[in-house]
């Protein structure tokens, strides 16, 4: 059982790159708009060398991060406001998009995405 988990670890530390590249994550989990719960499928993507992440369509937000955690935050355009963090050991992520028509909030989990050619 060690020895499973103990793997697992590892091959979840090593699919993840290096801190010069960049990465696109696809993410699953449900996303919350006011009283209304559905799923969530967004894409994430994160370039180390520029220091932004990027949620689908929307313009690229300063991230820091360390060796655990990339934190994004910043403004997208009038009156809206993109904001998350990504646990890069679990791949666990919280995105939240605050907008002049409602906030959204997603939370679920996110691996990197295959190439498909």
């Amino acid at each position: 059982m060690r020895f499973a988990l103990t793997l697992a670890l590892l091959l979840t530390l090593t699919s993840f790159p290096a801190a010069a590249d960049s990465v696109n994550l696809t993410c699953v989990g449900e996303t919350t708009f006011g009283t209304m719960t559905f799923p969530g499928k967004p894409i994430l993507s994160i370039d180390f060398a520029a220091k932004t992440a990027t949620v689908e369509a929307w313009p690229p937000v300063r991230m820091y991060d360390n060796e655990y955690m990339v934190v994004f935050f910043g403004p997208t355009e009038i009156d809206s406001e993109l904001r998350g963090k990504f646990n890069r050991l679990t791949g666990t992520a919280s995105i939240d998009t605050r907008t002049r028509y409602g906030n959204y909030e997603f939370r679920g989990q996110c691996v990197p995405a295959k190439r498909l050619f």
